[in-house]
């Protein structure tokens, strides 16, 4: 075996570590109180997982460099609110959709990419950003990053993006509709301002063994931004992409339907997911020890796909990825 996978095979020190960490979580904690009235969590889990094929909690995640955060600083004295550490109501009625909109193909990297650029012009983040060629001109943008060696943007990245869409249209190559979208999009963000409170969640922030993965803040504000720029392209009498409406008709759609989540699964759903999320955090950071880049193990396309049983670890056998099928759910 090559002694770089020998060093990646998921261990039983590994599985003791997680779960170690997830015991001690506060997540765990705040998991137990998901009662009946977290309907607009249930239909984002139900949502998520018909369109995009993935937990709200792969989403949102740090192995797609985005990170959730409550919207406003909560008035407590002792324990912070669950809505800290689970996706809030309001976060959850504000996701489910954009999720459902046709613009993202059914593909959720680009809803991820499109929450990562909001969150990027709402913070003026300078960082490098991994950009897919999806055409000339964020071709153009990529490679202006590129041009940097990984040092911060001496500009903002949008104002780098507008300029790599007209360098597009000076060579005669129209920029593409995400390009657009973004383009748009910028423009609305950079205009928020927000309070936000500054509590990193185990999941969502991937704190595993004392990791910090710096990923895209994302909140409330930043999902109004993108449903503005999807409400607002084109003018209003021919809008050029399909509207989204009040989030809470889509809520009511789904809710009629049988097949909606219990709230014990929706704790269940959200555990393995979290410890899925943390196995592979665990392993991200075995990557980048080994390479000794701080970017080895992340795709823009998703999160890495290391197939590792959430039940049991046998070193002896290839585990299962984690389902989120059972029988107690149906």
């Amino acid at each position: 075996m090559d002694p770089q996978e020998n060093q990646l095979r998921w261990t039983l020190e590994d599985e003791q570590a997680v779960q170690a960490r997830w015991e001690q979580s506060i997540e765990k904690k705040f998991l137990a109180t998901i009662g009946p009235d977290r309907i607009q969590l249930a239909v984002l889990w139900e949502v998520c997982l018909r369109v995009f094929k993935c937990s709200p909690v792969d989403l949102i995640s740090p192995l797609r460099n985005l990170r959730y955060e409550y919207e406003k600083k909560p008035d407590f004295e002792a324990d912070p609110p669950e809505e800290l550490f689970v996706f809030s109501e309001n976060f959850s009625r504000w996701l489910i959709p954009l999720i459902l909109h046709p613009i993202w193909k059914g593909q959720d990297w680009r809803l991820a990419m499109a929450l990562q650029y909001a969150s990027i012009c709402h913070h003026d983040d300078r960082r490098p950003w991994k950009v897919p060629a999806l055409c000339d001109a964020l071709a153009n943008l990529q490679q202006s990053i590129d041009e940097t060696n990984g040092a911060e943007m001496p500009k903002p990245i949008h104002e780098m993006h507008r300029e790599a869409r007209e360098k597009a249209l000076k060579d005669g190559k129209d920029p593409c509709l995400m390009s657009d979208l973004l383009a748009h999009l910028g423009d609305i963000a950079i205009k928020n301002d927000s309070d936000v409170y500054e509590i990193r969640s185990l999941i969502t922030s991937g704190d595993a063994a004392g990791d910090k993965f710096e990923a895209y803040r994302i909140t409330i504000i930043d999902l109004y931004s993108l449903t503005k720029a999807i409400n607002t392209m084109g003018s209003v009498d021919l809008p050029l992409l399909q509207p989204i409406k009040h989030p809470d008709k889509f809520t009511l759609a789904v809710v009629c339907h049988k097949d909606q989540p219990s709230q014990e699964c929706v704790r269940a759903f959200h555990e393995r997911a979290g410890l899925q999320n943390l196995r592979r955090l665990r392993l991200v950071r075995k990557m980048r020890d080994i390479s000794g880049d701080e970017m080895s193990g992340l795709d823009f396309k998703g999160p890495v796909s290391f197939k590792i049983c959430d039940d049991h670890v046998d070193d002896d056998a290839t585990p299962s990825p984690v389902t989120f099928v059972s029988d107690d759910c149906e």
